[in-house]
């Protein structure tokens, strides 16, 4: 084998620093002088039996300077080290890895690929994981502790009805207007309870009237009257339709937008006369309806009107 020695420090001091980076390739290049160079050694000893390859051979064979030797010793047996551990490189996938897995991946560019394929999917799981909501089709923690109603609320304002024992819903639970089924068809448990609203006039000269307001609710049903004499009584749903009728002669029926819920003109006094068909009336704002009562008696005195109804609203 023919004397080889490095042309210049250059190729030795590169050689040197690819083997403290790891980076073999450009030693083992055999298209390099360093490579070659390397090669030849390594030949060398090979054929010269590696429990003799040693530093002094290397400077014996006058292949380099014995502190080149010494170097380049040093630098074969790392590279020899190297090549000789099981997995030099566990960053990489190997191919033994995947067998009864992903099947057998033994050529270099399936095993390459397949490595960028797992730091892909890698990639994407952490960016899925460090997403605040990487499923934005299902509810949150937050969204659902919104919708979410704790027991301490059951029964309470604002909160939910309960049921009873029998998965029906508590009277205490319901409008006084309404009913809860009770077997089939139904039974109605609870009504509006029947009132009577009263308004006593000022003293009145006969064939005069009085104004105002009586409080009733936002919308009822009259079904009785009491009257003490003779008297004329309108009830309307606001004071300016009141007004516009004022005029208007007993048994003329009114027209138009007249806002009139009930007229009544009595003879003469009586007590719980039935209005039949009863008169449903409402309020357009609050719970009060506008009267006008008329003494049709002959000599002043005072009016008293009573009505008995029922809450509608």
């Amino acid at each position: 084998m023919a004397r080889m020695v490095f042309k210049n420090a250059y190729n030795y001091d590169s050689a040197t620093r690819q083997v403290d980076t790891g980076d073999f390739d450009h030693i083992l290049d055999e298209t390099t002088d360093v490579g070659y160079a390397f090669a030849q050694v390594v030949d060398a000893a090979i054929e010269a039996g590696l429990e003799d390859f040693s530093e002094n051979f290397i400077a014996e064979n006058d292949l380099l300077t014995q502190d080149q030797a010494d170097a380049l010793y040093e630098l074969v047996g790392a590279v020899l080290a190297h090549v000789a551990e099981l997995d030099p490189h566990s960053q990489y996938v190997q191919a033994s890895e995947l067998t009864g897995l992903l099947g057998d991946y033994s050529t270099t560019l399936e095993a390459d690929a397949l490595y960028e394929a797992i730091g892909a999917a890698a990639s994407a799981v952490a960016a899925h994981e460090a997403a605040l909501d990487p499923h934005s089709q299902y509810l949150t923690e937050t969204d659902a502790d919104s919708l979410y109603q704790s027991t301490s609320e059951k029964g309470a304002a604002d909160g939910y009805a309960p049921l009873d024992s029998s998965s029906d819903l508590p009277l205490t639970h319901l409008p006084v207007h309404t009913h809860e089924s009770s077997g089939e068809g139904g039974t109605i448990a609870t009504f509006p309870t029947r009132t009577t609203a009263s308004k006593t006039t000022a003293s009145l000269a006969a064939n005069a009237e009085e104004t105002g307001t009586l409080a009733l609710a936002a919308g009822f049903r009259l079904y009785t009257l009491t009257v003490d004499r003779a008297c004329r009584i309108r009830l309307y749903t606001t004071s300016a339709k009141r007004t516009a009728d004022a005029d208007r002669n007993i048994g003329t029926v009114p027209v138009g937008d007249h806002g009139l819920i009930f007229e009544y003109v009595a003879t003469g006094a009586f007590t719980d006369l039935d209005l039949s068909p009863v008169v449903d009336g409402f309020c357009p704002t609050g719970t009060d309806v506008y009267y006008a009562i008329e003494n049709r008696t002959t000599s002043t005195s005072t009016v008293a009107v009573t009505f008995g109804y029922i809450r509608s609203e």
